[in-house]
Formats: structure tokens, sequence, C-alpha cells
């Protein structure tokens, strides 16, 4: 993806078409949308109203609308401060040299400007414009969803008095209770399975309610055979009770023909004692974890391969034994059949809440976060009024600029297609697609990877201003160690340089360490205890720092290093 792509330059890139920036962390995206910003305004001559900015939190709108404000401060400040007769390049490039010495943007940005339009006309758009800032149209994806809703009820064909409500877990719990007494309480079956495997209303709720506002997921269902698998499960318990100690008895005489390491003695006793207790019950046992594993070592073929060398098989006694890996194998089969059917009950539920939620809307003015989205998602996909209201709100935003857009999913990506796309609007999407991959924000990695294959132009920030060249080429170095580092063909990794060349720490430390978290551990330890041990290893790490730092041994930026400068 990155291979096309075009360093950004907000000054002098083309206002058309889709176009998609990939920014690294640290690599001035915010700076480069309000350079866009402020070129739209001030270049472009539209209105503050006419240009949309979407990010994905309420902070990141905050500081958004803050920057995109006090970049039109800058200008404006620029503009006050010059003479008529110093508005040529000289004169501009002094103030600037002085007052705004890191900044590129600015000087050509109004070199440009002031060969369109005079100083006093700049001033007077400017001034207008930062008058306006109130109505700048800086949203998070459901604020924009919201106002669409507000401004277009009609067309949207929706209530024009909406409630925004951030609890959703009343208006879900009650339609899963619902859905709970209509479906499994009086359904045997069902009501055993749930019970046995500690399932509630909450429990099923809260394991698929992130799923409840993505109706573009397709899910695969599995087939419905539970009641036959337990059957069957059933009549191989049957079979094997009634003549359990025949079993036993040919299992311990062909024993001493077995290799002791595979059918070790002690935990074969254990085997047999746990089936012999359950026979007493009419119902399929609870077998332990070791009894289940091992049932199928009594298959035909298992206890052949068993075999000491020199030893020839039992056939009578493989043949009669081969019931309990019979057993085994049908014990398992109704353990895959009740997963699929908690599987179908949680895919059920869904449909359920969806259709109850629908007849909620119509009763209720409440909406939830999800509901702004497919709200509008709706207005623009199955409504007679969706392309007059698609043609309308492009009208009144003219140019968009998509923040944080890894986290779109498809859902919200259509949105932005049917009213910017498809309508020839300049679009601009800015995101990492390296982290698309996180999928618990609410990402979805394909929506990404359309919009790649969507847009005209692609863009990339090339330069790491937050880190020192060291780190990022040291993690640079890790990361093209592997071909595909991302596991998806479209998503590598691109190269970025660092604007500064060391380190603020005083004494200098490397830039990346390594550390084999498995040590001198003769077998490999599971996952969870690799996790504690590398918090474990960053929290001494970040200790050891502090009191360096504390005893004058450590500093940061001429000063000792405090915990706000870690991350």
């Amino acid at each position: 993806m990155s291979e096309k792509a075009q360093t950004f330059d907000p000054l002098n890139i083309p206002i058309e078409g889709t176009n998609l920036i990939e920014a690294s962390a640290g690599t001035g995206k915010t700076y480069g949308i309000a350079a866009l910003f402020t070129r739209l305004v001030v270049l472009e001559r539209l209105p503050v109203e006419s240009v949309l900015a979407v990010t994905f939190t309420k902070a990141a709108t905050a500081e958004l609308k803050t920057r995109l404000r006090a970049r039109l401060d800058e200008v404006l400040q620029v503009l006050e401060n010059i003479s008529d007769a110093e508005d040529g390049s000289d004169g501009l490039d002094a103030y600037c040299a002085a007052h705004h010495p890191d900044d590129a943007f600015l000087p050509a940005l109004l070199r440009r400007a002031l060969r369109q339009e005079s100083r006093s006309r700049l001033i007077a758009r400017l001034k207008a414009a930062i008058g306006q800032f109130d109505n700048a149209a800086i949203y998070t994806i459901h604020g924009f969803c919201q106002r669409i809703l507000r401004d277009y009820a009609f067309l949207c064909s929706a209530p024009l008095d909406v409630e925004l409500t951030e609890d959703n877990r009343d208006r879900l719990l009650v339609p899963a209770q619902d859905f709970w007494r209509e479906r499994i309480s009086g359904n045997p079956v069902l009501s055993k399975l749930v019970f046995n495997r500690r399932y509630t209303p909450q429990t099923m709720l809260a394991q698929i309610q992130k799923f409840t506002g993505r109706p573009y997921l397709v899910f695969r269902r599995p087939e419905n055979t539970l009641e036959a698998a337990q059957q069957s499960a059933q009549a191989a318990w049957e079979n094997i009770r009634s003549k359990l100690p025949e079993l036993e008895a040919a299992f311990w005489r062909i024993h001493p023909a077995l290799n002791g390491s595979s059918y070790r003695g002690n935990t074969f006793t254990g085997v047999f004692a746990e089936l012999n207790a359950a026979t007493g019950y009419g119902s399929l046992p609870k077998l332990s974890k070791t009894t289940h594993e091992k049932l199928p070592m009594f298959s035909a073929e298992a206890l052949e391969n068993g075999l000491k060398k020199g030893q020839s098989p039992d056939a009578a006694a493989f043949a009669a034994l081969q019931d309990l890996a019979n057993f085994g194998r049908d014990l398992n089969s109704a353990a895959e059949a009740e997963q699929n059917t908690l599987t179908l009950l949680c895919l059920e539920l869904l449909d359920y809440l969806a259709d109850a939620l629908s007849e909620q809307k119509k009763a209720r003015r409440e909406r939830g976060f999800d509901d702004l989205l497919l709200d509008v998602h709706h207005a623009l996909t199955d409504n007679p009024h969706a392309e007059t209201l698609a043609q309308t709100v492009a009208r009144n935003w003219r140019v968009a600029l998509i923040d944080e857009f890894q986290d779109t999913d498809p859902l919200q990506y259509e949105i932005f297609q049917k009213i910017f796309i498809a309508q020839g609007n300049p679009l601009f999407l800015v995101g990492d697609p390296k982290q698309a991959i996180y999928s618990f924000r609410g990402a979805d990695i394909y929506a990404y990877l359309q919009a790649a294959e969507d847009a005209r132009h692609h863009y990339t920030l090339a330069t790491n201003y937050r880190s020192h060249a060291k780190l990022v080429d040291s993690i640079g170095a890790l990361f093209r160690r592997k071909n595909r580092p991302f596991v998806l063909e479209r998503i590598d990794y691109a190269d970025v340089g660092a604007a500064r060349k060391t380190s603020r720490l005083t004494p200098a430390r490397p830039a990346v360490q390594v550390r084999w978290l498995h040590g001198a551990d003769a077998e490999p330890p599971n996952k969870d205890i690799l996790r504690k041990r590398a918090a474990e290893y960053c929290a001494d790490e970040i200790a050891a720092a502090l009191n360096d730092a504390e005893e004058g041994r450590l500093n940061f930026k001429d000063r000792p290093l405090q915990s706000g400068d870690i991350a």
C-alpha cells in the first residue's frame, strides 16, 4: 500500500477525489490536517462550516477543534503584523522567521494567498472565519450522524426530537430476557444445556453485545445436531455400562504387552475407577479431563501402535475395547454439538435483539450511539429519499477530513462513501493501516483495505517528530525482518525517518532493548506466565529509570526524568 504513496504536502496536493493519507505514530498527523484545513479556508476560500472534520473520540475532537482554530489565528496574526509595504516575500519571511521559525508551511501559504488577493481582504475573510468558528463542522462520527438526523430529519424519515442515551444495558437486557423465556425456558434440552454451561441472559448478552450495532457482519451458522449427538453418546454409554467389568479385564490382560510410557498403569486404573463409579447413573457421565483424553487410546489402531516390539495384537480384546474409543468419539461429537447450539442461540439472540430494538425505536425517541450510525446508514441505503439526502448533505459539506480512519468499520465507511465519494466531493482519509488490525477498538481491517482500493491518491507522512532516529530505525529494522509483518499482503511496514537525530536522555541509553521472556526455562511457559513476566520486566525498567532520575543519574530535556515522560 505504501509503495505507491507520495509524500503528503498539504499546500500542493490536488483538492479532488478520494485521498488516503497514511500517518504512522508521531509523524505530525494533526499538524497535517490543520494545515490542509487552513489551506481550504485561506486559499480555496471555503467557509469553515463547509469543511467537515471527523475524528473518533470526544477528546480528539476537542483537541482538533483547538488546533484548527489556533492555525487560523496564527495566519491572521501574521497578516496583522506585517504592513502593506511588507506583504512581499522579504517582510513576510522575516516576520515568520522571527515568530514561527520551524514552520515552513505558514510563509509558503501566505505568499500564495497574497498573490491571489490583498492583505486587507484576507484579514477580513479570516476574521469572518474565526467569528464563525463555533459553527465549524468538527465532530465525532456519532456527533456527525446526530447532526444529519437532526438537520435532515424528513429526508432521513427520523423523529424530530431524539434523545441520546449512553446506557444501553436495560434496553438490551429486557429483550434478551424475553428471548430466554420464549426460546429456552420451555425447552428441556436447551434448559439443561445452558444450566450445565452456566449461561444466563446476562452472560449471553455480554458475549454478543459488541456485535449488536454491526449489521454488515455475516456469521457462519453451524448445523444444529444436538439431540442426535446426545442420543448417540447416550447409546454408546449404555453399550459399555453393562459390560465395563469385561472391558476392564480385557485391558489388564493385554496391558503387559503395551508400552508402559504411553499406557501407565496408575493412570488407567484411575480411568476405570471413574467409569465404574459413573455406571450407577443412567445419564451421560461428566468425566474428568484425563479420562476424556484417554478414551481414544482404547481404539484398535491406538492399541496396536502402542504394542511393545515383538508383541502380537489380541484381536478379540482390541475389538471389544474399541467400544470405549467409540464412546469417547461420541462424547466429543456431543460436546461439539453443544458448542454449536450455544453459538446458534447467540446468533438467534442477535436477530431477536435487532427486531426488538427496531420496534423500540418506533415507540421511543431514545437512541444509543450505535443507533445513530444505523439510522444514518439506513437513511442512505434503504430509504426512498436516500439519493436526495446524500446530495443535500454533500452540498452542505463540500470537503471532508476523516481522522483516525483506521478505526472505521464498513458501516461508517459506506456512510462516507454515499455522501462524499459517490457525490464527487473531495474526501481525505487519514489513518495508520498498522493500527487497523486492532479490532478491539471497532476497527475493521477490510474497511481500510477497501478505502485504499477506492482512493484515487495515496499519500504518506514519512517523518517522525516524536522519537529520535536510532529508535525509529531500530523499530524499522525489527519489522523489516518479516516479508509480511502484519500478515496481510496489502499492509506493509512503511519506512519512516526521524526529524531528530539524538535522544533527549542524558546520559544516552540504548534505543531498543530486547528481552528474552523465556529466560532459562527448561520448557516454554504458557502465555499467562509470559504476559506477567513482561509486565514485571516493564515495571522494573520504569522503577529503575525513575530511581536513577531521583538520584540525579538520568535527565530528560535537561531536567530529571519524571513518570509523565514515560509511555
